[in-house]
């Protein structure tokens, strides 16, 4: 038996890891630390969350930064990937804002997941 399989046995990748793996991959390095000190900043102000399609969903947020920005990401459900992006500030990328978002949304990710993880008393 490989370590690879070994490691999948022991280790389930959830839809919370698949999407921050996204969000992380989208923008540079030092961009994703910003977005991940805006989310710990408690930099979103206000977001929610709709579902444009069957297997899609899109956040909205207000990020509170050097002014406030409105953000968006869109994630399609069916290989949670990021599919779309779109900010109100200047920067061309993908930038700190939407980071941000997109880990709130991960984080509510990660709160459902763990409230269906069963657990054992011993």
């Amino acid at each position: 038996m490989s370590w690879k399989r070994t490691y999948q046995q022991y280790h389930k990748e959830t839809r919370a890891d698949r999407i921050e793996r996204g969000v992380r991959a989208l923008a540079l390095p030092a961009i994703y630390q910003r977005g991940e000190a805006y989310l710990y900043a408690d930099a979103v102000l206000e977001w929610y969350i709709v579902s444009t399609r069957v297997r899609e969903m899109t956040a909205y947020g207000l990020i509170e930064g050097s002014d406030e920005y409105e953000a968006m990401i869109c994630i399609d459900l069916s290989n949670d990937t990021i599919s779309n992006t779109d900010c109100s500030c200047p920067y061309d990328d993908v930038c700190k804002h939407t980071v941000a978002l997109g880990l709130k949304v991960v984080q509510l990710l990660r709160h459902f997941e763990d409230e269906r993880t069963p657990t054992y008393d011993t």
